[in-house]
């Protein structure tokens, strides 16, 4: 034995054997330095399935070649073996990886599709997976967003709550964000640094505004995240101004009309302008139904500028290619959506067009990555960022999750020719848009509020959403 080394045997946890019965506890051994001796160790949990989710084995750099007849003693007991480098001290750690007879399943996000996953997550535990979630605490439906960011509904009238869901559906939580991912080893890092072992992953982390060319200062206001959006009723309630807003909305597509609509009818907006770099507003729209929109906006005095490319949104004024500024007192983005471009590219997983998906939903490149919902680029066919596709490919996403267990073909999402989309215009009235077909007045907006209710009671205990004294209710909402 060489001076100054020391030979340790440490217990890693149980080993499975491929056929996923327990095997006998294998002594590892570790040659390390006497000045890391303490570190050497097991790094993880126990869980009830016999083994250690994790383990970090530390050893010099020049005795990581020994590992490999080390393991070589111990063959089909491991799912992956990796090494990584711990800067600045020549010491690697390597990452060992139990085979498990329990596939293990991670969905990352709480969009549309995987609370249809999580909520029918006992079929998946039935076939045997061990599903786990990783997001945040709520999930906020953007179906309502621009009444609740107006403040003509709650603004909890959308709101999940993803732990409560969970509590019920056998899943296992973990109340964070994806921050890193090593696709190799197949393990995610969350936002409080926890190491989570997955087989088979699935994102959903939704869309964001971000304007490409565009300088936006930090307090200007966004629809996407929705968590941006929500606080635009509170900006305007909690001012400390002694006259009504100016409210300046980027972007004239769908969301841009909603939010401009809402606005112009609250008491405490003095005046609403809507900036669109196109030569219209609502430009996917029916001819018809753009015209019949126009009328409203004129009708509540909204002030419409078209042509206008914007160059920069400060904190109290706006400024287009040509020079001109317009003055506000709030700003709100409401531009093209994007997938959130600096972590899927980190991630290595996509850019800002999002995670690169075959008909099947799966990444391009790698078959145990599935991506869905605004994040997923569809390489059969682009899709608009809209919560419809989401919605119907919760579906696809549960039965491909259990075919891949059993051998079988995956399914394919096949997205809708024409989906319906209602608008919710404010002050009592919906647009209804189907292909070229659309439909204008109060019936459309009680049709949405009948739809959104339906879709949020079926991911609630409670059924309805609750309401502060003062709140008008769903159906014949008025603004305040």
């Amino acid at each position: 034995m060489e001076p100054g080394v020391v030979w340790h045997t440490f217990h890693a946890g149980p080993i499975l054997s491929t056929t996923g019965q327990p095997g006998s506890r294998a002594d590892l051994w570790c040659r390390s330095t006497s000045t890391i001796d303490n570190e050497v160790g097991t790094a993880g949990t126990v869980s009830p399935v016999y083994l250690s989710l994790r383990w970090n084995v530390m050893t010099p750099a020049r005795d990581l070649a020994n590992w490999s007849a080390e393991l070589a003693r111990f063959p089909g007991t491991l799912k992956r073996a990796s090494r990584r480098p711990v800067p600045g001290c020549g010491i690697h750690v390597l990452d060992l990886v139990p085979r498990s007879p329990v596939p293990d399943l991670l969905l990352v996000g709480a969009g549309h599709a995987h609370l249809y996953v999580v909520k029918r997550a006992g079929e998946l535990a039935a076939a045997g997976y061990r599903v786990q979630l990783l997001a945040p605490r709520y999930f906020d439906y953007s179906g309502v967003a621009s009444a609740t960011a107006a403040g003509v509904l709650d603004s909890d009238a959308g709101r999940i709550d993803v732990r409560a869901l969970v509590g019920v559906s056998g899943v296992e939580f973990h109340e964070g964000t994806l921050e890193s991912l090593d696709p190799e080893a197949r393990i995610a890092i969350t936002s409080d640094r926890a190491q989570l072992s997955y087989d088979v992953l699935s994102v959903s982390i939704g869309s964001v505004v971000e304007p490409a060319s565009m300088h936006v200062h930090p307090t200007v206001l966004r629809v996407k995240p929705l968590s941006g959006l929500a606080d635009l009723d509170v900006r305007l309630r909690n001012s400390t101004r002694t006259s009504a807003a100016t409210v300046t909305v980027v972007g004239g597509g769908a969301t841009g009309l909603e939010v401009a609509a809402h606005l112009a009818v609250r008491r405490d907006v003095a005046l609403v302008r809507l900036v669109e770099c196109g030569p219209v507003v609502g430009a996917d729209l029916p001819a018809g139904a753009r015209r019949r929109t126009g009328r409203l906006l004129a009708a509540r005095g909204v002030d419409v500028r078209t042509g206008c490319v914007v160059r920069g949104v400060g904190e109290r004024q706006l400024v287009c290619d040509d020079g001109s500024e317009i003055s506000h007192d709030v700003a709100l983005l409401a531009t093209g959506l994007s997938a959130p471009p600096p972590l899927l590219a980190e991630l290595g997983l996509g850019d800002e067009n999002g995670v690169p998906v075959r008909a099947t939903l799966q990444h391009v490149d790698r078959d145990e990555v599935y991506a869905v919902g605004d994040c997923a680029r569809f390489l059969p066919g682009p899709l608009p960022r809209i919560g419809v596709h989401g919605v119907r490919q919760g579906p696809v996403l549960q039965r491909s999750l259990l075919a891949r267990l059993r051998g079988e073909c995956l399914p394919v999402y096949q997205p809708q020719r024409r989906a319906l989309s209602i608008l919710d215009l404010g002050d009592g009235v919906g647009l209804a848009v189907r292909g070229r077909w659309w439909w204008y007045g109060a019936g459309p907006l009680r049709l949405k509020r009948f739809i959104d209710r339906r879709w949020l009671r079926r991911y609630r205990e409670g059924g309805t959403p609750s309401r502060r004294a003062g709140t008008r209710p769903w159906f014949g909402d008025k603004p305040r």
